[in-house]
């Protein structure tokens, strides 16, 4: 899914729960500037799976647990109302409470809904930084660390493989990207030699009354054929087409894995925290 299309779905669902002009354009900034936090560009797939609509309605839970700013142009109160409705209006009111949002542990996954009209340039920068996950953290994580001592050799070992991997396969892909129009040539000088010298043989054979052994020693160069022909347009189509794309956003897809795995490590970190 493009990203203004996901921006913009969310905006209008803001628009159907009564948030005002202003409100919805402060949003879509900080959604922007979230997205962009994670990493998320023009078009992403890791947009498909989210929904805008439920996704905007948790950020409007927040922005109402919290108050809007124009809440006078957004809700505006009746005068002298009858006792009845502002009876009833308490009523509704303390049954729309939002204590839900946060879980009796006090702890909860941050998402975007904690990006408010409220929020202050200095929580907007800690909330670019990634700093508010270490404040939002609450209890106190000493089994974390103790599982993460304990469990050491094997997360070490993972952490050391998993450098090693990203290193090793962007120096392989560098290696193809430079050397693949060489090993191509190579591979069709070298296939078109052993497709002749298999035609030649088969023929000597043919000539020889050892008809079973020619037309194995044919069937033989064709299937050479087929595979040198097949192997060079996947190295040509690679080489030019996929290649230099996946080596520019290496390391960017790299990040985004880093960042998810951070995301992992944080809710962890929340779940064994007492």
């Amino acid at each position: 899914m493009k990203r203004d299309m996901f921006i913009a779905l969310v905006c209008k669902r803001f628009d159907e729960l009564g948030a005002p002009k202003a409100e919805i354009e402060k949003q879509r900034v900080y959604i922007k500037k979230y997205l962009d936090s994670l990493g998320i560009g023009e078009v992403s797939a890791e947009l498909d799976g989210e929904d805008p609509v439920a996704f905007a309605d948790e950020i409007f839970k927040i922005i109402k647990a919290r108050g809007l700013k124009n809440k006078e142009e957004a809700e505006p109160v009746p005068i002298d109302p009858p006792a009845e409705i502002e009876t009833l209006g308490q009523e509704l009111e303390e049954e729309s409470s939002y204590g839900d949002l946060v879980p009796e542990d006090g702890t909860r996954e941050f998402s975007i809904s904690d990006v408010s009209s409220e929020t202050s340039l200095e929580e907007q920068e800690a909330f670019e930084k990634e700093e508010y996950y270490q404040t939002a953290l609450t209890g106190n994580p000493v089994f974390f660390w103790i599982l993460t001592v304990i469990l050491s050799p094997l997360w070490l070992t993972v952490a050391a493989l998993f450098g090693i991997g990203v290193v090793v396969l962007y120096i392989l892909l560098s290696v193809f990207v430079i050397l693949y129009v060489p090993f191509l040539i190579l591979l069709i000088l070298g296939g078109s030699a052993g497709i002749i010298a298999e035609l030649i043989y088969s023929i000597v054979k043919f000539v020889a009354g050892e008809i079973h052994i020619g037309l194995f020693e044919l069937g033989l160069g064709f299937a050479l054929a087929a595979a040198v022909i097949s192997l060079s347009v996947l190295i040509y189509r690679f080489g030019t087409k996929y290649a230099p794309k996946i080596r520019r956003g290496y390391f960017g897809g790299v990040s985004r894995l880093f960042k998810r795995i951070k995301k992992v490590v944080r809710r962890l970190r929340e779940v064994c925290s007492i």
